[in-house]
Parts: structure tokens; C-alpha cells; sequence
């Protein structure tokens, strides 16, 4: 490609994570990614950046250009930079439209990742003693009767050398998904596989959100995998949890939705991605008149997937356990567009470079039914495809 673009259709396809890299400089910059190759990815670039959700109304008139993009921490705070520069690349028409490119920047595509050469050094928050203590604090709570469902969390800090644009290459090949993203805000950046949409909301007002409860590996043995895919799909625990959390987001969203509005149209689908098998359904419902994208996030946020049931007492009591804030692992990250239009996903399956370093966050689900040696395991393989991409540091 030669030349300017200020606007429109660009004369021909660039990869999105191509377009990143040689755009972003040292600056602001938003990645939000359709890896599997599905549906529309968003490169926004920007200098200004506010604490705060970005309030846009409704407004289907408005269009569907990226206005922000952003993420929310799980306590409660946000980052969101404004599109000054933007891309929008839809991979099923091989079309690109953008604003404010300069073709010339394009350059060339972007090396493949070097391997891992040797592995990072990992130090979990709460060893595998703690965190089994941790979970059976968890069922007798539950036995009290203080929850039914709490989706306890543990932190890895990372000792790595990788970069999060060699990271995120390596992420994205070895993990496609439909909501992946690095986003690099200020001095921190968000890296993220993730595969659970924690918000959708249309310039009309329907509303979807998808939560994921239940996990299994994969296995390359296709007759294994199978039937580790048909064991997800009949475990009655696993059932059990991601029907409270749909009873969860039904709740949430009939506080902003117009009654009678909210209906479940998935429910306990299992989808199959690079590492696992994961038990996802699907509510939705319509915003009432005068309401936008911000009273539904205020509604369900942080998302239920991530707290436990009912919301209130299980962050109570997942804070006293825990004992350390989540920060970015467990909130929400996408796009605000100017038609007040939202896409969110779950800040799972991510990595998190700040200044005081490099964290890698997963969890789990406990119920009365929950073994603890399970739920241990099962933190260990969503963390294990994260710290793959990660070398160990130098010297």
C-alpha cells in the first residue's frame, strides 16, 4: 500500500496485529481482536485517556465508528483511551475501513515470535497448601449458607523477559479466540486470550451476555477429547454452577431491562477452544427507555462469573480470603462506540504487565460439590497456556 488515508476503505487488507505493531509507537494503543478469525477486529490509537467509564448514549443514527476503548478493574476503577486514530477490519469481506491512517505506516508484516526459550518464573500469591485451605473456607461458608457459589481466585507473579507484543503473538497463534486484545494504557498492558463476552449491548438497547462456568482440557486424541467435551456437558456440578450464574445475570439485567424482555437463549452450550472445553450460556434483554450502556455495566458489573452468588456476600467473602485486590484480572475490557453500542469481554486467560510487574490471575468456582484437588487443577491449566508464552528472565 502507497499513499494517504484519512478515512473510508482502505485499498486492501492488512492483519490486524500487523497494523498494531507498526502504528503504535510508544504511545496509547487498543487492539481488540477476532484471532479466530471470526467477525470484526478494532486497532484504536489515541493520546487521551480518562479514569472513568465513557458515557455515549443510544443512538443508532450516531454510527458505528470506535469512540473508545478501555478496560474496567474488578474493585471498581477504569481506563478508557479516546480514538483519535482508528481501524476497524472485518475478516469475513477481507475489508478494512479507517480514520486518520497514514497508509506509508503500514510497513511490512510483523516477524513471527521466537520460541519460548526457557521458562518464567512463577511465584503464586497463595501456594497449593493455602488455596486448598482456601477452597474448603470457601464450601463452609457455603455450608452456612452465607453463598451458594464463590469464584475464588489465585495470582501468579511472572519473573519473564518477554515483552507483551512478543506475548501477545504468541498468545493469539497458540489461543485463538473472538475477544483477544493487548491493550497498552498508560504503564500498564492488558494481554488477553479471552473467551467469555461479558457485554454486548446494540445501538437499539438488546443486551447479551455470555457467561462461561465449567471447564475441561482438551486432549489431541479426538475419541478422549470427545468424550471430555461429553463429560463437561453431563457434570452435574458443573451444571449446577453455570445455571446460578445464569439466575445471577437474569437478576442484573432485569434491573435495567424491560420487563419481560430477559430470556435465556443458550443454555449450558459446550464450546471448544485451543486449550479447553468451556460450559457457556447466553441471557439477553432489552434497556429501557432513557437507560444506556452504563446503568447495564453498573447493573452487572463486576460480572457474576467472577464473583459467585448471590454477588454481594460472595465478594465479601472472596475479599477476606483472597486478601490482595485483583486489579485488572477479573474486570471487563473493550469497546464504546459512538452509537453508545458495546463489546466487552472478561479479563480471563490474560496477562497483565504493570510497572510493579508481570501477573497472570485464574480461578475457579466452588460449590458444595467442589473437590478441592479438582478446582486446584483446574487454576493450573487456565494459567499453564499464559505462562507458556512467557520466556524466563534474562541472565
Amino acid at each position: 500500500m502507497h499513499g494517504r488515508d484519512v478515512g473510508g476503505l482502505l485499498p486492501g487488507w492488512v492483519e490486524p496485529f500487523d497494523a498494531a505493531r507498526a502504528l503504535a509507537g510508544e504511545g496509547h494503543v487498543a487492539l481488540l481482536e477476532a484471532t479466530d478469525g471470526r467477525g470484526t477486529s478494532t486497532l484504536v490509537l489515541g493520546s487521551e485517556l480518562v479514569d472513568a467509564w465513557p458515557e455515549v448514549p443510544l443512538d443508532p443514527a450516531a454510527g458505528d465508528r470506535p469512540l473508545w476503548a478501555g478496560w474496567l478493574d474488578y474493585e471498581g476503577g477504569a481506563r478508557f483511551l479516546r480514538a483519535e486514530r482508528w481501524m476497524v477490519f472485518d475478516h469475513a469481506r477481507r475489508e478494512v475501513r479507517a480514520s486518520g491512517i497514514d497508509l506509508c505506516d503500514l510497513g511490512d508484516a510483523a516477524p513471527e515470535p521466537v520460541p519460548v526459550r526457557r521458562l518464567a518464573v512463577v511465584r503464586w500469591r497463595h501456594d497449593d497448601d493455602t488455596y486448598l485451605a482456601m477452597i474448603e473456607a470457601c464450601k463452609r461458608s457455603i455450608e452456612r449458607g452465607d453463598a451458594y457459589l464463590l469464584c475464588l481466585t489465585n495470582t501468579a507473579r511472572v519473573g519473564t523477559a518477554t515483552d507483551p507484543w512478543t506475548a501477545y503473538a504468541r498468545l493469539r497463534s497458540a489461543a485463538p479466540t473472538h475477544h483477544a486484545g493487548l491493550l497498552r494504557l498508560g504503564g500498564t498492558t492488558l494481554v488477553s486470550a479471552s473467551p467469555e463476552r461479558f457485554l454486548e449491548i446494540d445501538a437499539h438497547g438488546l443486551v447479551r451476555s455470555s457467561p462461561i462456568k465449567g471447564t475441561r482440557r482438551r486432549d489431541p486424541d479426538p475419541l478422549v477429547d470427545d468424550a471430555l467435551a461429553e463429560e463437561l456437558g453431563a457434570d452435574a456440578k458443573e451444571r449446577a454452577e453455570n445455571v446460578m450464574i445464569v439466575d445471577l445475570v437474569r437478576n442484573d439485567l432485569s434491573r435495567i431491562a424491560v420487563p419481560g424482555s430477559v430470556r435465556v437463549t443458550r443454555l449450558l452450550d459446550v464450546e471448544r477452544y485451543a486449550t479447553v472445553h468451556q460450559l457457556v450460556s447466553t441471557v439477553e434483554g432489552r434497556l429501557r427507555d432513557g437507560l444506556g450502556a452504563g446503568d447495564a455495566v453498573r447493573s452487572l458489573f463486576p460480572a457474576g462469573s467472577m464473583t459467585g452468588a448471590p454477588k454481594r456476600s460472595a465478594m465479601a467473602i472472596l475479599r477476606g480470603l483472597e486478601r490482595a485486590p485483583r486489579g485488572v484480572y477479573s474486570g471487563a475490557f473493550g469497546l464504546v462506540r459512538a452509537d453508545g453500542s458495546v463489546d466487552l469481554a472478561m479479563v480471563i486467560r490474560s496477562i497483565v504487565f504493570a510497572p510493579d510487574g508481570v501477573t497472570v490471575g485464574a480461578g475457579g468456582g466452588i460449590t458444595a460439590l467442589s473437590e478441592p484437588a479438582f478446582e486446584l487443577a483446574e487454576v493450573r491449566l487456565k494459567a499453564d497456556r499464559l505462562l507458556s508464552v512467557l520466556d524466563g528472565p534474562l541472565g
